[in-house]
Order: structure tokens, then sequence, then C-alpha cells
């Protein structure tokens, strides 16, 4: 994560979320991404998105409560190249509404920034 980390800052100013989102894209060659942000309360929020198909899919992780970037987050490990199967492993609702959004795989990580 060094790479999207230094591309956080840039002289001295911190990124926009939707550019963080096409710098992802960018950088990690994946075809869409997203922001999420934890509130102080802990509840994670949608800030940005790379694509609309990207935000419809994050906006559905978020109300089924399941899905890669959760996992991220509430683990604090990396979600690897996961290869998305309609109705079975560890997402059923999130990887049949990805496949239907486009998406073959998914990956999510946790990165912690202090203000």
């Amino acid at each position: 994560m060094g790479r999207i980390e230094a591309q956080v800052k840039t002289g001295g100013r911190v990124l926009e979320p939707h550019r963080l989102t096409d710098r992802c894209v960018n950088l990690l060659g994946v075809s869409a991404a997203g922001v999420m942000l934890a509130s102080p309360a802990g509840s994670l929020g949608l800030v940005a998105s790379s694509s609309e198909a990207m935000r419809l899919l994050e906006l559905f992780e978020l109300q089924q409560q399941e899905g890669p970037c959760l996992d991220a987050f509430r683990t604090g490990e990396r979600v690897g190249h996961e290869n998305l199967d309609a109705g079975s492993g560890r997402w059923p609702s999130f990887s049949a509404a990805a496949l239907r959004a486009g998406f073959q795989s998914a990956s999510a990580c946790r990165c912690g920034c202090v203000m």
C-alpha cells in the first residue's frame, strides 16, 4: 500500500476522495475503486466511487453488511483478489450483485489516517 499512501498526499495536500479512487484505478490496474470512511462511532459510509456501478455496489455492501470492504475494516486485514461466485463463498449476496454489475473479483484494504 506504500504507493497508494504516497499518492494520497501531494504537495502537503490530501487528495479529494474522488481523485483518490481515480489514482487507485490507475495504480492498481483495477476496473473500479471506492472509498469508505469510518465515523467516530465506527460506522462506515461511502464517500467516493470511480464509477456509478461501483457506487451502487458499495451502497449495496453497506446495506447488506456483507462484502470485502466491511471484512477489511472489521479485521484490519487486506482482502485479496477474491474470485466471486454468485450465491456462495464469503459474501453470497455481495457476490451475486457484483457479478450482475460486471465485476469478477474483489479486493479491499483498510488504510489508517491520522488527522
